[in-house]
Parts: structure tokens; sequence; C-alpha cells
């Protein structure tokens, strides 16, 4: 009770449920836009690198990639397209509600710190490097390479992301606190 009581002095959140709701809403016509450009650049950009990861991975001579339970590379190209699906998906929902106004009884606030603080913890399994050391296996001997720099391109990323959201997307403290932590803990 008492500390519930000196915590919600700290709310920055609206009294009245409508003014609450008000904001809300034009909150969300003013992160749309951003939200569904920077969930398609981000689809593009994991296309991309997954693209260029399984095609040297496939045509590889000494260990071509097959698609194993007991492989790394494996694990790594499941992520890497779960987090392709998540930005098509979101990138989707968010030009649905834009161009057709569908969806208009979602929480875009939430699900944009949903989506964002998901890459962000989910982040550091698309790296090479990592996904072979969760497995119990050197790196050298798993990729056929491209995973120099493994550790400073996890932490320029998320600080890229981290920045895009709280810079672009507009999200209130009282929820946009998530993306960070999910990125500090990843």
């Amino acid at each position: 009770g008492r500390w519930w009581r000196w915590l919600k002095q700290w709310d920055t959140r609206f009294g009245c449920a409508q003014e609450e709701e008000g904001f809300r809403k034009r909150l969300e016509q003013q992160g749309l836009l951003p939200l569904a450009v920077s969930a398609a650049v981000g689809a593009v950009v994991e296309v991309a690198g997954l693209l260029r990861n399984y095609s040297s991975e496939v045509r590889r001579p000494d260990s071509p990639f097959e698609w194993a339970h007991d492989d790394p590379r494996t694990f790594y190209f499941c992520v890497y397209l779960s987090a392709v699906a998540s930005n098509t998906c979101f990138g989707t929902a968010c030009t649905l509600r834009l161009v057709f106004g569908w969806m208009s009884s979602w929480r875009w606030e939430l699900a944009a710190v949903l989506a964002f603080g998901w890459g962000a913890a989910v982040l550091p399994f698309m790296s090479c490097w990592h996904v072979a050391l969760l497995f119990g296996m050197e790196p050298r001997s798993v990729w056929a390479g491209g995973f120099e720099g493994a550790d400073l391109a996890i932490i320029l990323i998320h600080i890229f992301c981290v920045s895009l959201f709280c810079a672009c997307i507009p999200v209130r403290a009282c929820m946009s606190w998530v993306v960070p932590i999910a990125a500090l803990c990843s």
C-alpha cells in the first residue's frame, strides 16, 4: 500500500481515462509511420544478412549446411527467419492500420515496445560466434567465416535500435523503459 502510493506520485499518465485514451490515440497516429518504416528496413537488412550467410554456408565445400537439430547453424537460421517473420508481420500490421484503418483496437504503443524489446532480446542469438559457443563448439569449425567483430556489431546494433526507438517512436516513458532494459539484459 505505502510503496504503491509513493510510486503513484511519479506516474506520468493522465488522471482521467478519457484524456489518457485521447493522448494514446494521438501518439498512435504519430508513431505508426516510423514503426512501419523501421520494421520494413529491419526486415530488408535481415533478409540480406540471412541470404549472405545461408549462401556461403550451403556452398561450403568442407561442411555444407543441411538442416539438422544438432547443427548450430540450423538454430541460427531459425532465429534469423523468426526475426524476419516478426518484422514483416509487424510492418504489415502497421501498414494495414495506416492505409485501411484496420486493427484500431490494438494497443500500438504496447505492440511497438514488444516488437523492439523482442528484437533486442533475440539479437545475440543472431550472432554466428555466440550460437556456436552456445552449442559448445568452436566457431571457426562451424562457420565459413564472417564472425569477426560479432560482439561489437551486437553492441552497435543495440545502440542504434534503442536510440531509434527512444528518439523516433513516440512511446510514453511508463512503457519505453522495456526496450533499453531488454537490450541491456541480452
